[in-house]
């Protein structure tokens, strides 16, 4: 009788442990929740290939007080302007092939939208990301972009190639030039970031050791050419938005301004055509 009685207690006392036990055993890892598990989670999705995610996450880092907290604003500004990229590139590209074969406007009008509704969306993220990079780089002498370089390739998709050389594509070959596109967007992106223009080369070289050093007049310097060639999106030529590209203009020529004025002559003169392109578009946008 004392048996029957006494056996559930002691099997319940047991799974109670056994549980507990093996709660704690998963306890090594962040929290969920967590500025480190978001800055974990951004890196798994990132790797996965999705990059909306990874900015969710990392979202969240750049608002906490975690000691990732400026890594994730700067990686989530590079993957933001690296997307908009990508997608102006696929918007243009079947936009004019629309133009000189108007038999194209009914398969490639809705993928032009859609684009190019992406690549807004993540230009104004970016636009909106930069008073906090500038916050950072002024801090410091160089600017540490801590994450991962993008692989991929430099080259153009192949089908966005033929399109522009007048041939006609299947379907299916856009569906696989937008992952190589954004894929080219994030490389080029990051390459420019790490101070190496559009050279993928030598911007990988600079993340040799894991993490790319940025000298600060150089990281503003790229900071003001990507804004300066983002905002070509809101020309009249493409969404018509004059004022979201004059604020793009004007905080583009107040990341130039230290470049502007640097003693090395090489970044001096890159800044100063850079203004010179950015004080031609204000004027076809005032007229």
């Amino acid at each position: 009788m004392r048996t029957r009685l006494w056996t559930p207690l002691v099997v319940v006392t047991v799974l109670t442990g056994l549980t507990l036990a093996s709660c704690g055993s998963g306890s090594s890892g962040p929290q969920t929740g967590s500025p480190a598990w978001y800055w974990q989670a951004a890196q798994e999705t990132y790797a996965s290939g999705d990059y909306e995610k990874s900015l969710a996450h990392l979202e969240q880092v750049a608002k906490g007080d975690g000691e990732n907290k400026d890594h994730a604003a700067l990686w989530r500004a590079t993957l933001s302007a690296g997307l908009a990229r990508g997608y102006m590139e696929l918007g243009n590209t079947l936009s004019e092939a629309m133009k000189e074969d108007t038999k194209l406007t009914g398969d490639f009008t809705v993928r032009v939208q859609d684009f190019r509704r992406n690549a807004r969306r993540h230009a104004i993220s970016f636009t909106e990301s930069i008073g906090t990079l500038r916050k950072i780089a002024e801090a410091q002498p160089a600017v540490k972009l801590q994450f991962p370089f993008p692989s991929g390739s430099a080259n153009e998709a192949p089908a966005l190639v033929s399109l522009k050389a007048g041939e006609k594509i299947p379907p299916t070959q856009i569906d696989a030039a937008v992952d190589h596109t954004l894929k080219r967007g994030l490389l080029l992106q990051t390459a420019r970031m790490a101070g190496a223009g559009d050279d993928a080369a030598k911007g990988q070289a600079q993340f040799a050791s894991g993490a790319a050093e940025v000298p600060k007049l150089v990281f503003l310097h790229a900071l003001g050419k990507s804004l300066y060639d983002v905002s070509a999106l809101f020309s009249n030529e493409q969404l018509h938005e004059p004022k979201i590209q004059k604020v793009m203009l004007d905080s583009a020529l107040q990341c130039l301004a230290p470049a502007l004025e640097a003693e090395d002559a090489q970044l001096k003169q890159q800044a100063e055509e850079v203004k010179k392109e950015i004080d031609k578009q204000a004027e076809k946008t005032k007229a």
